[in-house]
């Protein structure tokens, strides 16, 4: 088992050590799909837990000798985003399994945030402009900052509103992101295609967004709603595929 834990949390060692044993019959069920994900309370601290799917063999090579896990990058991802003054939930540890010389399950520790998730904000036809005026801002922000996020979705933005009032976004599931030199304006815009899958919503962003890059709006906007076309076209035919040969159920 490999663990690092930060400099900051070194009082939650014997807490982290025990997860492998204590996550399945310990802790509060906040998320249980393709990972899970619990709230546990140590020592009065509130923390998040991550288990990630177990890897296939193929990617149990791959994460043992050729990647990093999304366990490890989840963690130090976390502080290039905060010193970027991107806010995400604060780092604690992750913990790598390996069995047979092989990785085999990974977990990400980090603080619990009271954060709200924005989807209700910007659902339905009267989604609230000044959500998404922020959101866009914020976004290019990111984007200036060389940060891509690897799963840019409402349901993995959170806010809080600080004590004047303002809409302070903050950014979960990290693991994905990419950070790349210099990434040019397609690189961005298609970086949002996934943002809402409602139309008018990802429009008005896309548009707002535009305006604080200083791009040309119409060209912006066209973009990303035929990446978006793409790739849900794309997705429709894997499905067919995989319900051709019986893996997916109708």
């Amino acid at each position: 088992m490999q663990i690092e834990i930060s400099s900051e949390y070194l009082w939650t060692k014997d807490f982290v050590l025990a997860l492998p044993q204590s996550f399945d019959k310990d802790g509060v069920v906040l998320e249980d799909g393709r990972n899970t994900v619990k709230k546990f309370e140590w020592n009065g601290q509130l923390v998040v837990v991550k288990r990630f799917k177990r890897p296939y063999l193929y990617q149990r090579v791959v994460y043992t000798f050729f990647r990093s896990t999304k366990a490890k990058r989840a963690y130090w991802y976390a502080k290039i985003y905060r010193d970027a003054g991107i806010a995400t939930p604060k780092e604690i540890a992750y913990i790598e399994i390996l069995t047979n010389g092989l990785f085999t399950e990974g977990y990400f520790v980090s603080e619990y945030s009271s954060g709200t998730s924005v989807r209700a904000q910007l659902s339905g036809e009267k989604f609230s402009r000044p959500f998404a005026d922020a959101l866009a801002k914020c976004i290019a922000r990111m984007h200036q900052y060389h940060i891509l996020h690897g799963d840019l979705n409402t349901s993995n933005i959170l806010y809080h509103i600080d004590c004047q009032g303002d809409i302070q976004f903050e950014f979960i599931d990290i693991n994905r992101s990419r950070f790349p030199t210099a990434p040019d304006m397609r690189v961005c815009l298609d970086n949002l295609k996934r943002l809402t899958y409602q139309r008018d919503v990802l429009r008005y962003i896309v548009g707002m967004y535009a305006k604080y890059r200083q791009w040309e709006e119409s060209y912006c906007v066209g973009f990303v709603m035929k990446r978006l076309e793409e790739f849900e076209n794309r997705n429709a035919r894997h499905s067919k595929i995989k319900k051709m040969f019986g893996l997916k159920k109708d």
